[in-house]
């Protein structure tokens, strides 16, 4: 019993590890107003002309979350790599 606890205090602690760095890594960030939709909806619906694809709802809900995390992948890159310098 007193195993269970103790485990189950790790994983307390473990969690509010993994919450402090989530917060750290969002902390910086902008909240996207108006112009940055309009923005990414625009780069979304060229991809889809390029592609010659059908402009379904979904077809653009997909890229905007692709473009996103690239974006924010990219941004994480450099951050790391100034950070490293």
């Amino acid at each position: 019993m007193a195993v269970e606890a103790a485990a189950a205090g790790l994983r307390v602690a473990h969690d509010s590890k993994a919450e402090e760095r989530k917060l750290k890594a969002t902390q910086g960030t902008e909240v996207p107003i108006w112009s940055h939709l309009k923005k990414l909806t625009t780069e979304v619906q060229q991809i889809v002309k390029k592609q010659e694809a059908e402009a379904t709802s979904s077809t653009m809900y997909l890229l905007m979350l692709a473009s996103v995390s690239c974006q924010f992948s990219a941004k994480s890159c450099t951050a790391k790599s100034k950070d490293s310098e």
